[in-house]
């Protein structure tokens, strides 16, 4: 099985294993958009 799960631009981490490294891609973009929508709260809010 050659399929990688990994997006292009993370050839750095191609050592991971696949489905790690899609783990860890879901993890900050899921990251990345409660940070965003916090700092949107906070914007808000002051």
């Amino acid at each position: 099985n050659t399929v990688d799960f990994a997006q292009p631009g993370v050839g750095n981490y191609s050592s991971i294993p696949p489905l790690i490294s899609r783990f860890f891609i879901l993890f900050l973009n899921n990251y990345k958009k409660l940070y965003v929508e916090a700092n949107t709260n906070i914007f808000v809010v002051v």
